[in-house]
């Protein structure tokens, strides 16, 4: 369908707010560093969607009725008893600051989740995924320079760059999926590829990659049952990993990214083991596993007062903030988002969604980690349609 001008620029604004919530994780540290503290873009983006949800409710009230369409309204019913059951576990938390974060991060990601299956069209979801990937990848570029020995020292932006690498390592593995699932650069694909995984190395992080090789495969391989991608890829990577080990100096970013990665064949998951070990030791109580310590207790319950911390996985991270009873909520919310995925066929699709469900077994928040809930916001839209799926 042809868009007319003013819808044409409507879309692409719809695109770069959800583009600009999308890479704000990491995007914020680099505004820090130069000196604009004021610059929130997860703030911004947000503020953006109010805005637009405030005036397009009252210039099209008819709007409102669509954001309730049949089918997000069944998504909706099925989220409500998990997001009521964490509402509550908030007036039990045993950490209210961080509970309120948490809390606060949830609804605003749920929000976006509603909006963009809501609002985006053809032409916004393609804007989208250009624009997020090519945003991703400069933002990947700049890593190297803040955090490593090859350039001259920069201003320190955080004491904490673990998770500068793994935000940056999670948001170019989602701009992966979206290459590889729907191709928005098709001429020289392998390359974007390519340029993909390399910074993903240099950044050190792990999982992203190793959930990203996963997801190739499975899309390419097992979906699409294709290899001609894997047989650029493969002696690719392979060329970069044996080049960063050749120049390594033992005192820079290869290095520390040849060590992490090392890690893994010493069977090294990092402190995750203790988390989970911990969630056994403190939280098998009858009262605590039924309905939790409270949302974004853990930290308070394994390692004492004030803590702010979280067990490292999406399903000990529900038990530990509502119990069981807030993590067969959140099933009941994930097997009707598959059902609607199989009624319309959208397996080649799965593995947007899979990436984040992995992530999620390793590091972050169910309520924090933004990518799991956009990603659901675009499996979302591909559901609802405004035309984009019927036509592939």
């Amino acid at each position: 369908m042809k868009l007319n001008e003013d819808q044409a620029v409507v879309s692409t604004m719809v695109a770069l707010i959800a583009m600009v919530y999308t890479v704000a994780p990491v995007a914020n540290y680099y505004l820090y560093s130069f000196g604009f503290y004021f610059l929130n873009l997860s703030v911004i983006g947000f503020a953006c969607v109010f805005v637009y949800l405030l005036v397009y409710t009252i210039i099209k009230p008819r709007m409102v009725v669509f954001l309730f369409s049949k089918k997000l309204f069944v998504i909706l019913v099925s989220l409500l008893p998990f997001l009521i059951v964490t509402i509550i576990s908030f007036f039990y938390s045993r950490n209210i600051d961080y509970a309120f974060t948490k809390l606060f991060s949830l609804v605003i990601n749920i929000t976006f989740m509603f909006w963009i299956a809501s609002q985006f069209n053809e032409k916004a979801f393609s804007i989208y995924i250009k624009s997020t990937i090519i945003t991703s990848l400069i933002l990947g570029l700049l890593y190297p320079y803040f955090y490593s020995g090859l350039f001259e020292a920069a201003p320190d932006i955080s004491s904490d760059n673990i998770s500068v690498y793994l935000t940056s390592g999670s948001l170019l593995a989602f701009c992966g999926v979206l290459q590889v699932v729907f191709k928005p650069f098709k001429f020289l694909y392998g390359v974007w590829l390519a340029i993909i995984y390399v910074e993903i190395i240099f950044t050190g992080a792990r999982g992203p990659l190793l959930f990203l090789l996963i997801c190739h495969f499975l899309h390419n391989v097992v979906v699409m049952r294709k290899l001609s991608t894997l047989y650029f890829l493969t002696p690719v990577l392979i060329m970069v990993i044996f080049y960063i080990i050749s120049i390594d100096s033992g005192d820079s970013l290869l290095s520390r990214a040849i060590w992490r990665f090392s890690l893994v064949f010493d069977g090294n998951s990092g402190a995750r083991f203790e988390y989970w070990s911990l969630f056994y030791e403190h939280l098998t109580k009858l009262g605590l596993l039924l309905f939790g310590a409270g949302l974004g207790s853990y930290g308070v319950i394994a390692f004492g007062p004030g803590v702010r911390d979280y067990p490292h996985n999406l399903f000990i991270g529900i038990i530990a903030d509502s119990g069981i009873l807030g993590l067969l909520c959140f099933i009941v919310f994930i097997v009707t988002l598959i059902r609607l995925m199989v009624l319309h066929r959208m397996y080649k699709y799965s593995v947007v969604l899979l990436l984040p469900f992995l992530e999620l077994q390793k590091s972050s928040t169910y309520a924090e980690f933004r990518i799991f809930w956009i990603s659901i916001g675009v499996i979302l839209f591909l559901a609802i349609g405004k035309g984009y799926f019927s036509r592939k």
